[in-house]
């Protein structure tokens, strides 16, 4: 399903939908703002399948292939972006995860982690519900 929708990322990106970078909305509501130019933003919420135990980060996977090298990832978990600027101890159940997006972190030039509102973070919010 990721795979899917990078084509419309792409598409956005190569028309310069981003370039209009802005704090907030004009009338001061919580919004999603785009990323600086010649950056990409990937709005990120939970992904764990209980059925199979998995979890994923395939949004950088996105970037890595598409040779994206600055990427901004934005959460509405801090403690999810605590958790993986901090890494764990080596019998957390999350290790392997973590170290995947280290390894997927060191083949991109500049990667910035930020914490936003959930209001802010809707839609990846409504994609990951979706699974």
């Amino acid at each position: 399903m990721i795979k899917a929708r990078y084509s419309d990322i792409l598409n956005s990106l190569s028309h310069k939908v981003f370039s209009n970078y802005s704090n907030s909305s004009s009338d001061g509501l919580i919004c999603w703002n785009p990323p600086p130019e010649h950056q990409a933003k990937l709005n990120v919420d939970g992904s764990f399948y209980s059925h199979n135990n998995n979890a994923t980060c395939g949004g950088l996977e996105i970037a890595i292939d598409n040779n994206i090298q600055h990427v901004i990832v934005e959460s509405d978990s801090l403690a999810a972006i605590k958790f993986v600027q901090e890494g764990c101890h080596t019998g957390h159940p999350c290790l392997s995860l973590l170290e995947d997006i280290k390894i997927q972190v060191w083949c991109l030039t500049l990667v910035s982690w930020c914490h936003t509102l959930r209001e802010g973070n809707h839609v990846a919010d409504s994609l990951a519900k979706k699974g």
